[in-house]
């Protein structure tokens, strides 16, 4: 109950995290025995700290770093694309038949058609969505890419990936998330580092 009201409004502060700690010290619960709830309350105390503006700061192997940069978060995730699935010719003849011979006609007239193409959002890549005071990353297997924040049009979010569109690039990029739960610290990392892109460390 007590966890319940203290994540309703998706925040938690330290005295709330310090009265859940008394709660379960006298209750003579094991951390095994609220395993989740101690998941989801670790979550809502760095998105807490997030919103204050307390980014967090990781190191991420194998990616060049520019200048002053820094890693905020990373995230197991997968690059979409629409992709042709296959195409198919429509169309028909106008004009009058004329049999020549056994099993041949000749037609007078044309024959109109066009080509129909049936598109669809497919997996292209399985990676890590990296989000950096300068830049979103992606790190695939099979694709990867890097986009500056001053270059991002919009952003979409929603429980399970990000889209956003960028003005060098007509197609807006598509991220599915590994797992749902950190949408809501993928938003506050992104919306900090693009509102403070370019501030002075």
């Amino acid at each position: 109950m007590a966890f319940a009201v203290a994540k309703s409004d998706e925040q938690v502060t330290k005295d709330e995290e310090q009265e859940l700690l008394s709660i379960q010290k006298y209750l003579g619960l094991a951390d095994d025995e609220i395993q989740s709830s101690k998941k989801e309350l670790a979550r809502l105390r760095l998105l807490n700290e997030i919103q204050q503006g307390n980014m967090p700061t990781i190191q991420i192997t194998n990616l060049i770093m520019q200048k002053g940069e820094k890693a905020y978060w990373s995230e197991p995730a997968t690059l979409a694309e629409e992709k042709v699935l296959r195409r198919r010719f429509e169309g028909g003849s106008q004009g009058v038949s004329f049999r020549i011979m056994k099993g041949v006609s000749y037609r007078v007239g044309g024959f109109r058609g066009h080509s129909v193409s049936e598109t669809g959002v497919v997996a292209v890549s399985n990676g890590d969505l990296i989000l950096t005071s300068k830049r979103i990353v992606f790190r695939g297997d099979k694709k990867s890419f890097a986009v500056k924040l001053d270059k991002i049009l919009d952003t979409q979010l929603f429980t399970n990936g990000l889209q956003f569109s960028e003005n060098s690039r007509s197609k807006p990029r598509l991220i599915k998330f590994g797992q749902e739960g950190n949408h809501n610290i993928i938003g506050a990392v992104l919306s900090f580092a693009i509102n403070h892109y370019g501030d002075k460390e």
